[in-house]
Order: C-alpha cells, then structure tokens, then sequence
C-alpha cells in the first residue's frame, strides 16, 4: 500500500468489541465510555472479563468458545427467570478455558463471586 491508500483490513475469525479504529493521515480518536459505569457490578463484571478475553485473544486457544461462554452467561442473567444451572454450566467451561491467563481467570472468579454469592 503506498500513496494515500489507509485501508483497515480485518479478516479470519476476527472479533472487535468495545474498539475504534481509525486510519489516514493525523488522525484523532476520542472514546468516552462512561455507560459502562452506569451497569450493574454483574454488567461491569462480565464487560470485564470480555475487555480481557479481547485483550488476551492471541493466548487463548479457544478463545471464540470463551466468548460463546461469557455470551450464554450474558444471555441467561438478562432472563426474567435465569437459570442458575445454565449460568454455573457456563462460569465452569469459561474458567476451565482462561485458567492459563492469570487476570482473566481472576475477573472470571470475581464474576463467579458476584453470580452465586461465593
């Protein structure tokens, strides 16, 4: 690429949460994230781990199944009536795929915490 070609290309099994991206000649980025806080501490909690998953992806073999888990966790404490099953089901695969990642397994444990008072 030469000239004024500022092309973003992303491909594969590629997964942008959360991100900007920008390209060209003296570009500025401004994000302001403050709906983040506004979240229940089990919205805060699961917007971590997945800020952390996106963060580590390239450590994480598995990590598109990660993101699969922490969706169902998502998904099911949205529920009217959430199943506690289905969510522990959930914490156990996520933790089992993350536990070589020392501060995702951590965010993990916290969202854990949060989700069965433990």
């Amino acid at each position: 690429m030469t000239g004024d070609d500022h092309r973003v290309q992303i491909g594969g099994n590629a997964r942008i949460s959360g991100s900007q991206i920008a390209s060209g000649q003296n570009v500025d980025q401004t994000q302001h994230l403050s709906g983040a806080q506004d979240g229940s501490p089990v919205e805060q909690a699961i917007d971590r781990v997945a800020e952390l998953l996106e963060r580590h992806s390239a450590e994480l073999p598995d990590v598109h199944r990660a993101h699969r888990d922490l969706d169902d966790i998502r998904q099911e404490v949205s529920e009217n009536d959430p199943d506690p099953d289905r969510i522990a089901h959930a914490l156990d695969r996520l933790a089992a795929r993350v536990a070589g990642i020392a501060a995702i397994a951590a965010a993990v444990r916290e969202l854990a915490s949060l989700l069965t008072g433990n």
